[in-house]
């Protein structure tokens, strides 16, 4: 049985005709790579911007949801430069982390996944010229 099944897995604009890409992402990903959850969580997040009070808040009024269940986050990032409340931290497991900022506001530990580590870029100027 695949996350899908569950009907766990959240995005922005989940149930409309058209989609943002980089929020529909988190399903493809769940579609190709999940095939069941490991640990149970009331929601299922993977990537995007959707660490803030007000998506942890829509997932955790959900029907059905217990007061002691968690979401999972997978590579999500930020989408405050104050994180999110106490309350919301106590409820959200982090699998990962977008990057090194997110990992910072949510006060996160220096070996915490990041995902920006895993997705190749071009270097920028500085490092460019910092090459022999």
């Amino acid at each position: 049985m695949s996350l899908q099944d569950f009907g766990k897995v959240n995005w922005w604009l989940k149930d409309e005709d058209k989609q943002n890409f980089g929020d529909y992402l988190g399903y493809i990903l769940g579609e190709a790579i999940f095939i069941r959850p490991v640990r149970e969580h009331c929601s299922y997040r993977i990537v995007g911007s959707v660490i803030a009070d007000w998506d942890i808040n829509l997932d955790l009024a959900r029907p059905g949801v217990r007061p002691d269940e968690t979401i999972a986050l997978w590579c999500c990032g930020a989408r405050t430069e104050t994180g999110v409340s106490e309350e919301s931290r106590r409820r959200i497991v982090t699998y990962g982390v977008r990057g090194p900022l997110t990992r910072d506001v949510l006060g996160l530990p220096a070996d915490t996944t990041l995902a920006v580590r895993a997705v190749p870029r071009k270097p920028n100027a500085v490092e460019m010229m910092a090459r022999p």
